[in-house]
Protein backbone atom coordinates (compact mmCIF):
# COMPACT_ATOMS: atom_id res chain seq x y z
CA UNK A 1 0.00 0.00 0.00
CA UNK A 2 1.37 3.43 -0.94
CA UNK A 3 2.22 5.70 1.96
CA UNK A 4 0.22 8.90 2.18
CA UNK A 5 2.54 11.92 2.34
CA UNK A 6 0.61 14.93 3.65
CA UNK A 7 3.55 17.30 3.22
CA UNK A 8 3.91 16.41 -0.47
CA UNK A 9 0.18 16.76 -1.01
CA UNK A 10 0.11 20.17 0.71
CA UNK A 11 3.12 21.38 -1.29
CA UNK A 12 1.42 20.29 -4.51
CA UNK A 13 -1.83 22.04 -3.57
CA UNK A 14 0.00 25.24 -2.64
CA UNK A 15 1.84 25.11 -5.96
CA UNK A 16 -1.45 24.72 -7.84
CA UNK A 17 -2.94 27.64 -5.90
CA UNK A 18 0.07 29.82 -6.69
CA UNK A 19 -0.23 28.95 -10.40
CA UNK A 20 -3.95 29.70 -10.31
CA UNK A 21 -3.39 32.98 -8.49
CA UNK A 22 -0.77 34.06 -11.00
CA UNK A 23 -3.09 33.14 -13.85
CA UNK A 24 -5.99 35.11 -12.34
CA UNK A 25 -3.83 38.20 -11.81
CA UNK A 26 -2.59 37.90 -15.41
CA UNK A 27 -6.13 37.53 -16.80
CA UNK A 28 -7.41 40.52 -14.83
CA UNK A 29 -4.44 42.62 -15.94
CA UNK A 30 -5.00 41.69 -19.59
CA UNK A 31 -8.72 42.48 -19.36
CA UNK A 32 -7.92 45.79 -17.65
CA UNK A 33 -5.40 46.71 -20.35
CA UNK A 34 -7.75 45.70 -23.17
CA UNK A 35 -10.74 47.23 -21.42
CA UNK A 36 -13.85 45.33 -20.48
CA UNK A 37 -16.67 45.39 -23.02
CA UNK A 38 -19.17 48.26 -22.55
CA UNK A 39 -21.75 47.29 -19.96
CA UNK A 40 -19.39 44.95 -18.07
CA UNK A 41 -17.68 46.11 -14.86
CA UNK A 42 -15.14 44.71 -12.43
CA UNK A 43 -16.93 43.93 -9.19
CA UNK A 44 -14.72 42.30 -6.56
CA UNK A 45 -11.71 40.09 -5.92
CA UNK A 46 -11.57 36.83 -3.98
CA UNK A 47 -8.39 36.44 -1.99
CA UNK A 48 -5.48 38.82 -2.04
CA UNK A 49 -1.91 39.11 -3.20
CA UNK A 50 -0.30 35.78 -4.01
CA UNK A 51 -3.50 33.93 -3.11
CA UNK A 52 -6.03 35.84 -5.21
CA UNK A 53 -8.19 32.97 -6.35
CA UNK A 54 -10.90 34.70 -8.39
CA UNK A 55 -12.51 37.95 -9.37
CA UNK A 56 -16.01 38.92 -10.39
CA UNK A 57 -17.54 41.05 -13.09
CA UNK A 58 -21.10 42.33 -13.27
CA UNK A 59 -23.36 43.16 -16.19
CA UNK A 60 -24.75 46.68 -15.90
CA UNK A 61 -28.51 46.90 -15.40
CA UNK A 62 -28.83 43.27 -14.28
CA UNK A 63 -28.44 41.20 -11.13
CA UNK A 64 -26.10 38.83 -12.95
CA UNK A 65 -22.37 38.53 -12.86
CA UNK A 66 -19.57 36.07 -13.44
CA UNK A 67 -17.07 34.64 -11.04
CA UNK A 68 -13.81 34.09 -12.94
CA UNK A 69 -11.38 31.60 -11.42
CA UNK A 70 -8.52 29.22 -12.14
CA UNK A 71 -9.26 26.37 -9.68
CA UNK A 72 -6.53 23.93 -8.74
CA UNK A 73 -8.38 20.87 -10.11
CA UNK A 74 -8.52 22.54 -13.53
CA UNK A 75 -4.82 23.39 -13.39
CA UNK A 76 -3.90 19.86 -12.31
CA UNK A 77 -5.99 18.26 -15.07
CA UNK A 78 -4.89 20.70 -17.76
CA UNK A 79 -8.52 21.03 -18.88
CA UNK A 80 -9.03 24.71 -19.53
CA UNK A 81 -7.32 27.99 -18.79
CA UNK A 82 -10.06 29.77 -16.83
CA UNK A 83 -13.43 28.81 -15.35
CA UNK A 84 -16.54 30.96 -15.06
CA UNK A 85 -19.65 30.58 -12.94
CA UNK A 86 -22.83 32.64 -13.16
CA UNK A 87 -23.64 34.52 -9.95
CA UNK A 88 -26.48 36.58 -8.51
CA UNK A 89 -24.78 39.88 -7.62
CA UNK A 90 -27.34 40.68 -4.91
CA UNK A 91 -26.52 37.54 -2.90
CA UNK A 92 -23.13 36.39 -4.27
CA UNK A 93 -24.73 32.98 -4.76
CA UNK A 94 -23.99 30.73 -7.73
CA UNK A 95 -26.79 30.54 -10.27
CA UNK A 96 -27.57 28.02 -12.94
CA UNK A 97 -29.43 29.11 -16.07
CA UNK A 98 -29.43 26.81 -19.08
CA UNK A 99 -30.87 29.55 -21.31
CA UNK A 100 -27.69 31.54 -20.68
CA UNK A 101 -25.47 28.49 -21.20
CA UNK A 102 -24.78 28.04 -17.49
CA UNK A 103 -26.33 24.76 -16.45
CA UNK A 104 -22.88 24.31 -14.85
CA UNK A 105 -19.58 26.20 -14.74
CA UNK A 106 -17.90 26.85 -18.08
CA UNK A 107 -14.24 26.60 -18.99
CA UNK A 108 -12.34 28.57 -21.59
CA UNK A 109 -8.92 28.02 -23.12
CA UNK A 110 -7.76 31.63 -23.45
CA UNK A 111 -8.41 35.23 -22.44
CA UNK A 112 -9.74 35.84 -25.96
CA UNK A 113 -12.40 33.15 -25.45
CA UNK A 114 -13.26 34.65 -22.05
CA UNK A 115 -13.59 38.12 -23.60
CA UNK A 116 -15.91 36.73 -26.28
CA UNK A 117 -17.99 35.10 -23.53
CA UNK A 118 -18.33 38.42 -21.70
CA UNK A 119 -19.68 39.99 -24.89
CA UNK A 120 -22.01 37.03 -25.61
CA UNK A 121 -23.45 37.05 -22.12
CA UNK A 122 -23.79 40.86 -22.02
CA UNK A 123 -25.67 40.83 -25.33
CA UNK A 124 -27.92 37.94 -24.25
CA UNK A 125 -28.78 39.69 -20.97
CA UNK A 126 -29.54 42.95 -22.83
CA UNK A 127 -31.72 41.10 -25.33
CA UNK A 128 -33.62 39.35 -22.54
CA UNK A 129 -34.16 42.68 -20.74
CA UNK A 130 -35.43 44.33 -23.94
CA UNK A 131 -37.98 41.57 -24.51
CA UNK A 132 -39.58 41.88 -21.05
Amino acid sequence: MAEFDLATLMASMMGDMAVGSGRIRSIKKELSTRGLPDGVSFRSDRGAGLMQTAFQVSFDGTKRGLSIAAPSDMIRSGCGYVETALIDTTTDELMYDGDLGYSDVRRFDSVDELYDELIRLRDKLRSDADST
